[in-house]
């Protein structure tokens, strides 16, 4: 009786959510976002987030066991729960904690993949006097093979009923901007040009009348285009704001520019914080002076305290990649060491887009002139009186220096071994072609050993190793077992 699990369900639902919404039973909400998926599919047995950010389950085997009738249940049968709900509905109901933003994927990526298929074969009966077709016959797939998407009765069901798919609360309204007098229009090819100039409505679009409403309506000069549907809804057969007479949550998303895109990019920047502004003029005004390009007036904004306010957004996966790089799981970065780093990374990603961040400003107590030889006063920055105290056993353990390329790291290496004292020795690698290799003989001529010790690759060490007593060394991994750690 699908129809009735259908309606079954709609009902569970309804009260689950009116539990969780106005009588808190996890606490007070402040959103709430579900999508309807119909498993057609078995459990998985783990519980880890891929690559991708899709969401894997896991069943800890702990050997704790009970019996349930002649089968013997453990906790790989189980996954997070709450037993109030559960006994309440009476239905499957497991919960995770989502400790990160990105597990969103899951509702809308994994569940919202694409529809099911099923694969049907055609084929002829073929009868006893027929003689059976060679086996070199072509094959016509597409006359032969039909994808169909396939939709399960209960599905079926509550599609019949209008029940919906996905529901979100509070309202994401996406807002749509774009440069003076390049507004958006959309046409069919074998449209004549003037038939479409004739129906473009030039101040129609949600951006421009934006700024027409605050022209007329004082009430949403306080506020950000960001912030602009609090207030107002935007009514799109008639291409107008009008205010709310309902007072309800709504947050504004604008829609999303590549750094690369130039102006756009920093007017998306700029309706972040301009307020009550009437004509794109406006936007770009600061302090009264009117500037050239968005570009302009975004640096003469106070681009300081956005920083401050949003540079952890930005640090998200700075400690993890750190963890990473030290193999240390431990490893924790302080706010202020954090935030150089962060800076660091932002300059990098600037300046791969041709972008130059003026904006930010190294502090003075982290600045370092170059002089000369910008990586020997590094070294001689960290590393100071190395050669007196090469020997404490913390020293090396609260300084190190970070590089991107592995040429610096040799270079910066190279320019701390020669500070300490004695005769180094170098250590050699052996490198040959593994002879399990396919066209072993033609690759050993290709790659002699001498080719293959000048090649320098991110994760290989370099053929040659120096080193000096008293240098430290990292063991990434033992190469035999009786070797301790």
């Amino acid at each position: 009786m699908p129809d009735v699990l259908a309606r079954v369900f709609k009902i569970k639902l309804d009260l689950l959510l009116e539990d969780l919404i106005d009588n808190h039973v996890l606490g007070k909400l402040i959103g709430v976002a579900y999508t309807i998926e119909f498993q057609k599919r078995e459990f998985t047995n783990e519980t880890t987030i891929d690559s991708n950010d899709y969401l894997v389950y896991k069943r800890r085997d702990d050997k704790r066991t009970i019996q349930l009738k002649d089968v013997s249940i453990d906790n790989t049968f189980i996954v997070p729960y709450n037993r109030g709900l559960i006994v309440k509905y009476q239905a499957h109901i497991n919960i995770e904690w989502c400790n990160q933003g990105q597990l969103i994927k899951y509702m809308f990526k994994y569940v919202t993949k694409g529809p099911d298929k099923a694969t049907l074969a055609i084929e002829k009966a073929n009868d006893a006097n027929s003689v059976k077709p060679e086996s070199n016959t072509t094959t016509n797939e597409v006359d032969d093979y039909i994808a169909c998407r396939y939709i399960s009765s209960s599905e079926a069901c509550w599609r019949i009923y209008g029940f919906s798919i996905h529901h979100h609360n509070p309202v994401i309204v996406k807002l749509v901007f774009h440069l003076e007098s390049e507004q958006q229009v959309c046409f069919q090819e074998n449209v004549p040009l003037p038939i479409i100039l004739g129906r473009v409505n030039p101040i129609g679009t949600m951006f421009i009348q934006w700024f027409e409403t605050n022209k007329e309506d004082p009430f949403g000069r306080e506020l950000t285009y960001v912030q602009f549907p609090e207030k107002f809804l935007w009514n799109e057969s008639e291409k107008i704001w009008n205010r709310r007479k309902n007072n309800i949550r709504v947050i504004g998303r604008l829609i999303y520019v590549h750094p690369t895109s130039g102006e756009r990019f920093y007017l998306r920047m700029l309706l972040n914080i301009v307020r009550g502004a009437t004509s794109f003029e406006d936007v770009r005004k600061v302090n009264g002076v009117l500037y050239n390009t968005y570009k302009e007036a975004c640096f003469h904004h106070d681009v300081r305290a956005l920083w401050d306010l949003h540079w952890k957004s930005f640090s998200d996966d700075i400690e993890l990649r750190q963890r990473r790089v030290s193999s240390m799981q431990n490893f924790v970065i302080g706010d202020q060491r954090l935030e150089c780093l962060t800076l660091y990374d932002v300059d990098l990603q600037l300046r791969k887009r041709g972008n130059e961040p003026c904006w930010i400003e190294i502090p003075p107590e982290l600045y370092v002139e170059p002089g000369d030889n910008g990586k020997k006063v590094v070294v001689n920055t960290i590393y100071y009186d190395l050669h007196k105290r090469c020997n404490e056993a913390y020293y090396f353990k609260d300084r190190a220096i970070l590089t991107p390329l592995n040429e610096d790291v040799n270079l910066i290496n190279r320019e701390v071994l020669e500070q300490f004292s004695g005769e180094s020795r170098v250590y050699r690698s052996v490198d040959s072609i593994c002879k399990s290799t396919v066209n072993y003989e033609s690759m050993e001529i290709m790659y002699p050993p001498e080719y293959l010790n000048t090649i320098r690759v991110s994760g290989v060490p370099n053929h040659e190793l120096e080193l000096k007593i008293g240098a430290p060394i990292i063991l990434m991994r033992n190469l035999k077992e009786d070797i301790k750690r």
